[in-house]
């Protein structure tokens, strides 16, 4: 099946940076508008053809959001992952700025990857109602069904990977036998629509407001599914089935297309790492034969791994602790190691031995040279140099004041990126005192470094594991946004003095001013150095008091978000919404410790309340507070021992530890020796248990609360939240608590309308309690 498909061309105008118009007015945001802001695809590669021209990418549209009757969160009922729901897949010309949408007109398309020639784009879209492979011929601007196999992906970052022939592409297929309708080793249930999305699915109970409506929702989960490796081929559709029903993390094909890596995952460990185990195998694509060449390795993902150029040997590290141990007193952390197999000889043997850096690392594997003589790493913020002969390891060098947190690789293999033929690296920077952002080259020879450009952006978490940058030639694009703008993909050359922006996917953003941030600092009750990032309402006059909402989670050092657009990453909270409205939003630095993090709450949060009062910009009369999961339960811990808070916001929390250690799966270890901080278990501790549950300390509340949850909600079920409303309820408290049907933990994901309801509500409660924030004071 063949079908032409002309895109609508896009005429940009290329700046080298942001600028306020004419046409800019501070003025609320709309709900409409908000509601419709398009962001990257989360952990989606952004892909750049072999000669630089052509960008492709994945936006999610929210717009296409829908809510769903039951909870199959992991997939669709076309089979497509669940984060693949409203996928747009675009490309972009580097040079001319046309732009080009081929989503097509039904269902979503998403995971665009480039041919070794650069003449077809590869990509997962289910516009013929299944989740299948699809190519784009760049000659002829056609769209062609590649095979009739159910494609079958997890995780965003799980796109086609093309054989280095271009003959074919590896990619995870439903299970040889399986549907998409489901059966025991598969999708269980595949997500059915509502048939009428137009209308919010809440459900309202109030306690000493007002009246109760209703609507419902119900929802069943679903489960992770197998899948098959297989290779299809881009001429014929031909399917070959490599490796078979197995829970594949993470898979590599080889340069020479001999060879498949990819991981499992075992187990977990708790003590004294808190990490998953898997496995590292190798399948021969002409025999089929799987090698485990690794295992128990341990990685709270799964352990990133990249191939020589040889196809004959492959390096990983390991991560064996999760972010829950960082907190742990008088245990330093385990060290992550890099290793490198032999494939053909069958063995594993550690490169790293000997006291050195930390090589752990999210998602980025150590990068080969292209001889293959050498690895680079990063560790403790330098670039390592590893000899692969000798297992020698050397530090090359470092960027005086500055983290180096990520190589900037070229490719498909993951190969560091040498536009200008020199020995040298080019490297991702942060600034950690002002959060600067940039890029520097460290030469192989002397360890010099060198910083080509710095900026007041933000890092997304896709570019700190290198699926937010692509680099070819002498072109590299890059995703951006600072706290008034949000994500681009930029490009510039290996000079980094013409950078300018490429994409421009939310126009409807471009009549506001957004609040600018400020950071700022205070001493907690403990005489700790905290900081704390505020973003200031749009317009903002000095001299003049703007009532103030501290946005809360506990136990994280948030201020470090501060030029991401409007600080709170957009998955979780859109704080912009209430900066154009004249509020001052604070996130606040809030560090907790072992069995007092609800009194840690205080002794953090409030002094930097109150600095927010001392500098002129807090009317301390209107003061507010809102959290979303964790934060909703830190924000239930404020509440309980203050009362200088006259209106409350949280989203999917909870206010008993008890309580979410009781929910199966995870409950137990989250309180125990995880976020929870208590380490111990609830009948080793129940004081501890109970002293910081803000469930028994809720006769102390005088906040008016607004309380949401999602129906569907399996991180903090929902009846959590009702335990909440009706002890609320039962005391006599001011409460709104609104429940939205087959929705899950994120109402920034919810469905248009229950996202725009939610909205509505959360600027209506504040504009209750604290006065419109445009009603601002002068002193």
């Amino acid at each position: 099946m063949k079908t032409r498909y002309w895109c609508p061309v896009i005429a940009l105008c290329l700046t080298s940076a942001f600028r306020a118009t004419s046409a800019q007015q501070v003025k609320p945001l709309t709900i409409a508008d908000a509601i419709a802001t398009r962001s990257f695809m989360g952990l989606s590669p952004i892909s750049l053809s072999p000669d630089g021209e052509w960008v492709a990418y994945t936006i999610t549209n929210p717009e296409k959001r829908r809510t769903h009757t039951d909870d199959a969160i992991e997939y669709m009922r076309t089979g497509a992952p669940r984060a693949a729901e409203g996928a747009e897949l675009w490309i972009a010309n580097t040079r001319t700025g046309e732009m080009r949408d081929l989503t097509g007109p039904a269902g979503g398309s998403w995971d665009g990857v480039w041919s070794p020639d650069g003449a077809q784009l590869a990509f997962y879209s289910d516009r013929d109602g299944v989740e299948r492979l699809w190519v784009w011929d760049r000659n002829t601007a056609t769209v062609r069904r590649v095979s009739d196999v159910v494609a079958h992906p997890f995780f965003a970052h799980e796109a086609p990977q093309w054989t280095p022939d271009g003959s074919a592409l590896l990619l995870k297929v439903l299970p040889e036998g399986d549907t998409i309708e489901g059966t025991p080793d598969s999708l269980a249930r595949a997500a059915a629509w509502r048939p009428n999305d137009s209308t919010p699915t809440a459900t309202v109970l109030t306690a000493n407001i007002g009246a109760t409506d209703t609507s419902r929702g119900i929802a069943v989960a679903g489960q992770r599914a197998n899948a098959d490796l297989a290779l299809v081929s881009v001429s014929s559709g031909r399917v070959r089935r490599v490796v078979r029903r197995i829970s594949v993390m993470r898979y590599w094909l080889s340069p020479t297309g001999r060879r498949i890596a990819f991981t499992t995952v075992t187990g977990a460990v708790q003590s004294p790492e808190i990490a998953n185990v898997f496995d590292v195998s190798v399948a021969d694509i002409s025999t089929g034969r799987i090698q485990r060449l690794a295992s128990r390795v341990l990685h709270w993902w799964s352990p990133p791994v990249s191939w020589s150029p040889d196809g004959d040997r492959l390096a990983f590290t390991t991560k064996p602790y999760s972010f829950e141990m960082e907190d742990r007193p008088n245990h330093p952390l385990p060290t992550g190691d890099c290793y490198i197999v032999d494939v053909a000889a069958g063995t594993t043997r550690i490169a790293t031995r000997g006291r050195h850096a930390d090589f752990s690392d999210d998602l980025s594997p150590p990068m080969w040279s292209a001889d293959g003589s050498t690895i680079f790493a990063l560790g403790s913020d330098t670039l390592w140099h590893i000899d692969v002969r000798g297992d020698s390891i050397e530090p090359v060098g470092t960027v005086p004041g500055r983290r180096a947190v990520g190589i900037i690789a070229s490719g498909p293999y993951a190969r560091p990126w040498n536009p200008n033929g020199r020995p040298e690296i080019m490297v991702r920077t942060l600034d950690t005192t002002t959060l600067k952002v940039g890029i520097a080259s460290i030469d192989l020879r002397s360890g010099a470094a060198q910083m080509l450009y710095e900026d007041d952006e933000w890092l997304p978490v896709s570019s700190r594991i290198a699926f937010g940058m692509a680099a070819r030639s002498d072109v590299l694009v890059y995703e951006r946004e600072d706290v008034s703008h949000p994500d681009d993909i930029w490009v510039t050359s290996s000079t980094f003095r013409d950078r300018r922006r490429l994409t421009h996917i939310n126009p409807q953003l471009d009549a506001y001013v957004f609040g600018e941030r400020r950071l700022i600092y205070w001493r907690s009750d403990d005489g700790d150095s905290l900081r704390g990032a505020l973003l200031l309402p749009a317009g903002y006059r000095p001299g003049t008091r703007y009532p103030l909402i501290s946005w809360q989670y506990g136990g994280e050092n948030w201020s470090t978000l501060a030029n991401g657009f409007g600080i709170i990453s957009f998955e979780i909270d859109y704080p912009q919404l209430l900066a154009t409205r004249g509020y001052a939003v604070l996130v606040p630095d809030a560090p907790q410790h072992i069995g007092t993090p609800m009194l840690d709450l205080a002794k953090t949060v409030l002094p930097g309340v109150n600095r927010a009062i001392e500098l002129g910009i807090a009317d301390p009369a209107r003061l507010g507070i809102m959290g979303h999961s964790y934060g909703c339960a830190s924000t239930l811990m404020l509440i309980v021992q203050t009362t200088r808070f006259k209106a409350a916001e949280c989203s999917s929390g909870f206010s008993s530890i008890i309580g979410i250690a009781g929910v199966i799966g995870f409950g137990s270890t989250w309180a125990d020796s995880g976020q929870g901080k208590m380490r111990a278990t609830v009948w080793e501790r129940r004081d501890r248990y109970i002293e910081n549950s803000p469930y028994f300390y809720l006769d102390r509340v005088q906040t008016p609360l607004l309380l949401v949850m999602g129906a569907s909600d399996r991180t903090v079920p929902p009846f959590l939240g009702d335990a909440t409303f009706e002890a609320l309820r039962q005391l006599g408290k001011r409460v709104e608590y609104v429940r939205y049907g087959g929705e899950e933990h994120q109402p920034m994901k919810y469905s248009a309308a229950n996202r725009a309801d939610w909205m509505q509500r959360v600027v209506r409660w504040f504009d209750t309690y604290l006065g419109t924030g445009s009603q601002a004071v002068s002193h």
